[in-house]
């Protein structure tokens, strides 16, 4: 968990002039709308969570390098870096929608590949917008080579998104579960990044402040998601050990048995 400003290399590297466009964007932020803050250069906008699941994308960008990785629900390209960023010496993008300018354009219920064609798969916030997860479980069970891998991401904590639907939200036990009775082996599974009951308040304000239609009441509610996610880092360290609680996500590396397959 961190708030994603600027480090004190680039502050010190840059001109006074840029260093005042910037913070002049980062205070617009705290009060745009949605539209206004995507005009905005993305290292200017104020967040306040870094969603990193550190050993989960660790071990997964290990695993993929060299290999054919599968980005299912890509996005628009500025979505990608972090999937083509993963070092795969071949990188497919596949979405529904055409105007992502995917790679593939496909359901992901009925993926387009033959069987065992890929080595890693993404998956980020994309099994909540999907009425039937497990097929789509079963299809990447399908096309991925035995040893590979999957990074899967889906909310527990989030308000209702329609990209173009939105049906579910997932507990660990139950994502695990999903992987596991679909043949894989689930080896890393994370909540404790996005963990908290401030982080978590901090994080609600900040996703509810775009249904405000006045400029105040998001720069108030943005301004209330800071205090928040200061009182995160005093006070939801102190729970007890093994203690779950409520989380934003959760996100598991999956993996496909090497040996499957084999007598």
């Amino acid at each position: 968990m961190s708030v994603i400003t600027p480090s004190l290399s680039t502050l010190c590297s840059e001109s006074p002039v840029t260093m005042t466009l910037r913070w002049l964007n980062k205070f617009r932020s705290l009060y745009a709308s949605v539209d206004e803050n995507n005009l905005l250069p993305k290292k200017d906008r104020f967040y306040p969570w870094s969603g990193a699941a550190h050993n989960v994308d660790r071990e997964f960008v290990v695993r993929c390098r060299g290999k054919v990785l599968l980005d299912l629900g890509c996005g628009p390209p500025e979505t990608r870096v972090a999937a083509r960023d993963a070092g795969a010496s071949q990188y497919v993008g596949l979405d529904f929608l055409i105007e992502n300018r995917p790679d593939a354009v496909a359901s992901i219920d009925h993926l387009c590949l033959r069987d065992e064609s890929v080595d890693g798969i993404n998956c980020i916030s994309v099994l909540e917008h999907v009425y039937h997860p497990r097929e789509i479980i079963a299809e990447m069970f399908r096309v991925m080579r035995p040893g590979g891998c999957a990074r899967v991401q889906v909310p527990f904590l989030l308000g209702y998104h329609d990209f173009p639907d939105d049906y579910f939200r997932y507990t660990h036990s139950a994502l695990r579960r999903m992987f596991e009775e679909a043949g894989f082996r689930v080896p890393l599974l994370e909540t404790d990044w996005s963990k908290g009951t401030y982080l978590n308040a901090a994080i609600t304000l900040q996703h509810g402040s775009w249904s405000f239609i006045q400029p105040r009441w998001r720069f108030v509610t943005r301004v209330l998601a800071f205090i928040l996610l200061w009182l995160s880092a005093k006070i939801d360290k102190y729970y007890a050990p093994g203690h779950v609680g409520i989380y934003h996500a959760v996100i598991v590396l999956a993996e496909k048995p090497a040996n499957q397959g084999q007598g």
